[in-house]
């Protein structure tokens, strides 16, 4: 029994650890042909923890400073190892400043010590490939 606590206190502890911040980075490449892309910046907003919110709740909002796109996602799927990840599955409905949407998967990974990183692709209705990315946009981006 005593295992069983300490044990359900260190799974407490790195919940806890990855749900202190909600905010993160996202990228947003929306592709017109490979040589005709806009690429987009701004934040992930949703819990990635359970100890912080609902995970079935989430926004991307992304521009390039005159082109602007928004995500939100009421569908997400949590997961955990219970060790060292969170999980979380989301289908974001996707609107542009040019009218174009998009449904796009995004799968959102939380690890202890609050690294966070994820990827979706879809198809804009305007026919654009998109494609999401969430994490440290701090190094190169490589599509």
């Amino acid at each position: 029994m005593a295992n069983l606590i300490k044990r359900l206190f260190l799974i407490f502890l790195i919940l806890s650890a990855t749900a202190c911040a909600t905010n993160y980075d996202a990228g947003v490449k929306i592709e017109k042909t490979p040589t005709e892309f806009k690429v987009l910046i701004g934040e992930f907003d949703g819990s990635i923890a359970l100890l912080h919110g609902s995970p079935k709740q989430a926004e991307i909002r992304v521009s390039d400073g005159t082109f602007s796109c928004k995500g939100v996602s009421t569908t997400g799927e949590f997961s955990t190892n219970l060790i060292n990840k969170n999980k979380i599955k989301h289908l974001f409905n996707f609107a542009c400043d040019d009218g174009s949407t998009a449904q796009v998967p995004v799968l959102v990974n939380a690890y202890a010590g609050g690294m966070v990183s994820g990827i979706g692709v879809g198809v804009m209705s305007s026919g654009s490939k998109i494609k999401v990315i969430i994490g440290d946009m701090t190094g190169k981006i490589a599509w």
